[in-house]
């Protein structure tokens, strides 16, 4: 409910079970009809990535649920990948002006991120009209110490979370 420049912001927590996170996504874009739609996942204990391709393809690796994907592929018909089209390098500017680590990735892995961030991008159905710009970005799990290349640690508590997600949510409003 919150605004960015004018342009109210719908939060959603995905789970993260094998083509659900996906389903729930798509069903949000089908009601709020947005302007832009960046989904966050969970990486390792590194810099804040933001990926500019999703690929079809989905790594045999239990969900939540401990369930194993239904098939290789996401989509059987579909490319082999998409670029995004955020503004990866605004993101990336402004996330390293305040300090936080972040860098560009190509690889968004083979797990549920990746299938959320390729599902996204190959929607076209109701609301995907809308949309100028999708993509996704993975940041370090809470209390994650990310060292920058001049040695300072940046710890990931809750405060730096949200000033992360907000910073990147500024950016692609501010690219509208």
């Amino acid at each position: 409910g919150a605004e960015v420049d004018g342009k109210r912001i719908v939060v959603a927590r995905l789970p993260v079970i094998w083509g659900r996170a996906s389903e729930m996504l798509l069903a949000l874009i089908r009601r709020y009809r947005p302007l832009a739609v960046v989904a966050f996942g969970e990486a390792g204990a590194e810099p804040v990535r933001v990926e500019l391709v999703a690929r079809n393809v989905r790594q045999d690796i239990p969900d939540n649920a401990g369930a194993l994907p239904a098939g290789a592929y996401i989509v059987a018909a579909a490319p082999d990948s998409y670029r995004t089209t955020l503004d990866a390098q605004r993101i990336r500017r402004a996330l390293q002006g305040a300090g936080i680590p972040a860098r560009l990735s190509t690889d968004a892995g083979g797990y549920l991120c990746n299938e959320t961030f390729f599902s996204l991008m190959h929607y076209q159905g109701p609301g995907a009209a809308s949309i100028v710009r999708r993509g996704f970005v993975h940041v370090p799990p809470l209390d994650a110490a990310v060292a920058l290349p001049d040695g300072v640690v940046v710890r990931f508590d809750r405060q730096r979370l949200e000033q992360t997600a907000d910073l990147v949510i500024r950016a692609v409003a501010e690219g509208l």
